[in-house]
């Protein structure tokens, strides 16, 4: 059985380690990078079925990663997770925006 590949892009390395851990036990092939730049690298070299990203990191946020995967018509419909932090609406809201 064919492995599917999953990136975790956060800057929390702990947070790459803990879903890394599960990913990997459940059966996925695991990347990780640590920056937007660092991720986007990363999925243009690898052949990527998921990717995992968190909404507010330092250098670049998770949307911007977004926007340049979906500017690329090979990752158009590549599912991506987005995690965050962030717990109240207000900064859910402002985090989407």
């Amino acid at each position: 059985m064919e492995k599917h590949n999953v990136i975790i892009v956060d800057d929390s390395a702990d947070l790459r380690t803990l879903v890394r851990f599960h990913l990997e036990k459940a059966g996925f092939a695991v990347f990780d990078a640590d920056s937007v730049a660092a991720g986007f690298e990363l999925i243009r070299q690898t052949e990527i079925d998921c990717i995992i990203c968190d909404l507010k990191m330092p250098g670049g946020n998770g949307d911007e990663l977004v926007k340049l995967v979906r500017s690329d018509d090979q990752y158009v419909e590549t599912p991506i997770l987005m995690l965050s932090a962030v717990s109240t609406l207000h900064e859910i809201t402002d985090a989407l925006n």
